[in-house]
């Protein structure tokens, strides 16, 4: 599940910022999550620097990705070959998992 792409779109114009904000990408009650590609760079800064951390890395996810989305791409705009998927996270309540 990719929830966002600047693969696809050059520049994302806050488009990310306001998917963080509406996300109901729920981990648990007190967590939102959000994941995008190993190529996403501008992503995966801006998450970090809105407080998101690193939850899980997913090694080869699009290969089955594109099974089901043919569109995405083999190579990101940055020339990043896209594999795997990333997810970042947030405590709503301030704790630490």
């Amino acid at each position: 599940m990719l929830q966002s792409s600047r693969d696809r779109h050059p520049r994302a114009r806050g488009r990310g910022r306001r998917q963080a904000r509406y996300s109901g990408g729920q981990c648990r009650a007190n967590c939102t999550r959000f994941d995008t590609t190993n190529g996403n760079l501008t992503a995966q800064r801006s998450y970090q620097q809105r407080g998101f951390v690193l939850a899980a890395i997913h090694r080869n996810a699009l290969e089955q990705s594109r099974k089901l989305k043919l569109e995405i791409p083999v190579v990101g705009s940055d020339g990043i070959p896209l594999r795997d998927e990333i997810e970042l996270e947030m405590m709503l309540d301030g704790e630490e998992r």
